[in-house]
């Protein structure tokens, strides 16, 4: 008979290239400035199907720090017609909240995405 094929991750079609484990459901909390108030505005929107990568990171020098990193790619289909992250902004997946660092938008390349990194 034939072999049965191993199971493969979630994946997210860009750019008629496929982009792997995009399984998670990320909240974006984008913050503009209101002139009306003086102070900011949030907007918060469900991301289904990104990538997301966590990784803690110690460094000793003069004690300990530590931080979280985290890596996000974010499929044209799964960002809709949502504002693009922007520093300053939260991303959330379950429990773990991170302040995004930096964004590049990557829609224009063979595998598009937006990915945004970012810190905890």
């Amino acid at each position: 008979g034939r072999p049965i094929p191993a199971a493969q991750p979630p994946a997210a079609l860009c750019g008629g290239a496929v982009m792997l484990h995009c399984d998670k459901t990320v909240t974006l909390t984008h913050r503009t400035f209101d002139p009306d108030t003086g102070g900011d505005r949030e907007t918060v929107t469900e991301l289904r199907g990104v990538h997301w990568y966590a990784q803690h990171k110690a460094a000793a020098d003069n004690g300990l720090r530590a931080a979280l990193s985290v890596k996000c790619r974010i499929p044209p289909g799964a960002l809709g017609d949502a504002a693009l992250p922007a520093p300053g902004d939260t991303l959330t997946c379950g429990a773990v909240a991170v302040t995004v660092v930096d964004v590049h938008d990557n829609r224009g390349g063979a595998i598009g995405h937006v990915y945004v990194e970012g810190q905890g």
